[in-house]
């Protein structure tokens, strides 16, 4: 399969267990990259991915189920975002070829179990490692300046893929709103350590300031984990009528059949 025949290195399988086994046993932060593939071209983006990322950290597969979706550890990777901005830019200016088969990357920032507990955790985690970057002065204040009696909300959008899952708990099922979820999350820690004390939040999916994203991530024994990314980097952005996701690094393959279309 694939036209990249160099080998892989060693997949890492028990994912669950790395997670469950980290420091705060439900989350693993700064993780690596998701990465849309076409179908059946997982292995040729798994080698892809290892070279575009190979300046940045060793990245070590993750096996995962589904199909059109490969999951890499960056190890040795200081900056996610960092590191996806070069690649991007790289592209742009043609100095990075475009990749063949990994479509998107999605930066990794917490890794959950798919358990309510774990993503506010992880999301709060990802929020305060990030919030020099995050927030910047001015943010909600009146007018751009500071000390305004009236501070304008700090601005967001939340998307999930998908928006709701099924947490299963003592013989028993409930659904999770993810999107609602997050969004709470992220106004209660705005209200209590955001840029200013009391600061207000609003949802603006035209303009957000600030993106929080979530991937659905299906692993072995029919069970998934949650990946998540906060940003307010532009660069790493589409922002369309159609929602908001991580900017492609490649345009998706044309389908032979509809390519022929009207011929």
């Amino acid at each position: 399969e694939g036209d990249l025949g160099d080998p892989l290195p060693r997949f890492e399988y028990a994912i669950e267990r790395l997670v469950l086994s980290s420091a705060s046993g439900k989350f693993l932060t700064n993780f690596g990259f998701l990465a849309s593939c076409p179908f059946r071209r997982e292995k040729s983006a798994n080698v892809e991915a290892e070279a575009l990322t190979s300046a940045a950290g060793t990245a070590r597969p993750v096996k995962i189920t589904g199909a059109g979706k490969i999951l890499f550890q960056l190890l040795g990777a200081a900056d996610l975002s960092a590191t996806l901005e070069r690649l991007v830019d790289g592209i742009h200016s043609g100095e990075v070829e475009p990749p063949k088969f990994c479509l998107r990357f999605f930066p990794v920032q917490a890794l959950c179990l798919c358990e309510e507990e774990a993503v506010e955790a992880g999301l709060l985690e990802v929020l305060r490692a990030e919030s020099a970057r995050l927030f910047r002065k001015g943010d909600g204040d009146e007018g751009g300046g500071s000390g305004g009696k009236n501070p304008n909300p700090i601005t967001f959008a939340v998307t999930s893929k998908p928006r709701t899952v099924t947490l299963r708990c003592d013989q028993a099922s409930k659904e999770l709103d993810l999107v609602k979820k997050l969004a709470n999350v992220f106004e209660e820690y705005i209200e209590r350590e955001g840029p200013a004390p009391g600061h207000k939040v609003a949802v603006n999916l035209k303009d957000p300031q600030i993106v929080i994203l979530c991937e659905t991530v299906s692993i072995a024994d029919n069970k998934r984990l949650l990946a998540l990314c906060v940003t307010r980097n532009r660069k790493l952005l589409q922002i369309r009528s159609k929602g908001i996701s991580v900017c492609a690094l490649a345009k998706p393959p044309q389908n032979p059949k509809k390519k022929n279309e009207g011929k």
